[in-house]
Order: structure tokens, then sequence, then C-alpha cells
């Protein structure tokens, strides 16, 4: 009896084994079927329909299909010679405008250690090491400031136009873009600052992603002593202005502007002289004798020298 049970087990065990290697009855399902190893179930491309293809073949035209946004999503280089670094020309233009305007605020704040560090730091290294003689200028020229607020109250614009040039706000700047990192600016705002090492264009140059002002060569020691001496004489230039302001009931604008336009090209300032005019004056009543002597010209006797001697001879 027990021989018989274990035979029966072990044949309905072979015979399990057996079936289960057969092909299964149980239908798959559609995400479990695949084709070309690929899921069935997986998402297929919309279907074009392309009525073209029953037309004449020499004048089939394939139908085009819209591309999706995925496939044209990505970075996009702005056009122009700055695309190049990832940024756009209007983007230049905005760091050109800021690079002036920080030079502007920095004159006129008196910042001038500030204002030097905006150049390139290996051409003004030697300048910046002399830097308290050009502190010492900008301290004159806030207190000129002072004086003529004073004189000129509630008309602060004034001020700004007769400091203009000290101060980098003459005149309405312009500038051209040379090429991708250069740009050469006019008037020259640090006129001030080199005197006559100062070039009539100022030079903006990119470094390493900053732009910075550029000088035509590296400042030497002879060029240092020649802007420190001009600093010296431009001074002194401002305590006679400063004096004069301050001692005189009205203030001469043209006067100032004369004078200090004077100063900024290195020569002594002589405030409350009358500017130079454009030729020696003539004396009062000269026209008259002129006009006397004119008649007084006629032809000499012959006989006797016609060369009239000079007034006084």
């Amino acid at each position: 009896m027990a021989r018989r049970c274990w035979v029966f087990g072990v044949g309905l065990g072979v015979g399990w084994l057996l079936g289960g290697c057969g092909e299964s009855q149980d239908v798959p399902s559609r995400q479990e079927r695949t084709l070309g190893g690929v899921s069935e179930g997986a998402p297929l491309g919309r279907d074009v329909a392309d009525p073209g293809i029953l037309a004449d073949a020499s004048t089939y035209q394939p139908a085009k299909v819209a591309a999706s946004p995925a496939a044209t999503a990505g970075p996009r280089r702005p056009p122009g010679a700055a695309a190049k670094r990832g940024e756009s020309a209007g983007d230049a233009d905005t760091q050109i405008k800021a690079a002036v305007r920080d030079l502007v605020n920095a004159l006129k704040d008196g910042e001038v250690e500030l204002a030097l560090r905006s150049f390139n730091p290996e051409q003004v290294r030697l300048l910046l090491d002399r830097v308290d003689v050009l502190l010492d200028t900008y301290e004159k020229v806030d207190l000129l400031r002072r004086h003529l607020e004073k004189q000129l109250a509630p008309d602060e614009s004034k001020v700004e136009q007769l400091l203009g040039p000290l101060r980098g706000g003459e005149s309405e700047l312009k500038w051209d873009v040379l090429d991708a990192d250069h740009v050469s600016i006019s008037p020259n705002l640090a006129l001030p600052l080199f005197g006559p090492k100062a070039t009539p264009t100022l030079q903006l140059a990119r470094q390493g992603g900053e732009w910075r002002y550029q000088l035509d060569a590296p400042l030497t020691a002879e060029d240092v002593n020649t802007i420190v001496a001009f600093h010296e004489q431009l001074q002194k230039s401002l305590d006679a202005a400063v004096e004069w302001v301050a001692t005189s009931p009205t203030v001469d604008e043209d006067q100032l502007r004369v004078l200090l336009a004077k100063a900024l090209q290195g020569g002594p300032a002589e405030p409350g002289a009358e500017p130079a005019a454009a030729g020696p004056k003539a004396k009062p009543g000269a026209e008259k004798d002129t006009g006397e002597k004119k008649e007084e010209q006629k032809p000499a006797p012959r006989g006797k020298g016609g060369r009239l001697r000079p007034p006084g001879g």
C-alpha cells in the first residue's frame, strides 16, 4: 500500500513538471506583450495623415510635421560679437554704461582711490602709492563746491555745471565700440586725475569678464612725478578760486569757467583778472588820431623828402 502511494506521488510530480513546460494558457496583458523588443503598450507617436501621397509622384511633396517643444528646447546663443561670451549686445552696452557711471560717481564723490582702481591695476600701481596728493586736490574741489552752493543757492545745477570738468560731468559722453572687448570714450573723464598724461579719449577694455579702463602704457616714476606736479599747481589755483568766491559778493560764472579750464591745463589761475582779449585794446581816441594822420599824409612837394618820421622821431 505504501509503495503504491509513493509511485502515485512520483507520477503526479512528473506530470506537473511536464505540464509546466508547455505554453501557458493565460492570456498576457497588453503591457506584457512585446513587438520587436519594444513593449506593445509603449506610447506611439501621433499619426499624421498625408493625403498628398495619392497625388502625382512628380509633384508630390512630403507633409511637414511640426517639431515638439522638447526637440527645440535648449540654450540659444545671442547674436552679435558678444554671443561668444554668453551675453547679448544689450548686456554689453549696459555694462559699459555702468562702468562710465561708476567712474563719474567716484570723481563726483572725491573717491580718487576707487576711481583709480577702475583702471588696469598694473598701469596705475605707482600712482596709487601717491594717491594722497590727488585726495588733497579733491578736498579743495569739495571746499569750492560748498562756497559756490552758498553763492548760487538755490540753483545747484549751476554748481554741477561749473565743477563738471573737475568731477567727470563736463558734457554728454560718447563712445565708439571698436570691437567686442574695446570701447573708446570721449571726452576723457580721467583728465582731472592724470593731467598732462591724459589722452583725448578714454579707453575701456574687457579683462577676464570685467570692464576696466586702459592707459596707453603703464605709468612710470617720471610720469607720476609729472602728475603730482600738475596736482600741486592745480591745488594752488583752487585755493585762489576758493578765496575769490568766498570774498566776492557775486560770482562771475563765465570768469570762473575760464579760470578752471586754465587750471586744468596746468596753468596758474588769477581770479578777479579780466579774461585776455583777442587782441590789444585800442586807446581812446585812437581812431580819431588815425583819421587825422590820414589827412596829413599828403604827397610831399618835389625836392623834399617824402618819408614821414614815426611819431616821436
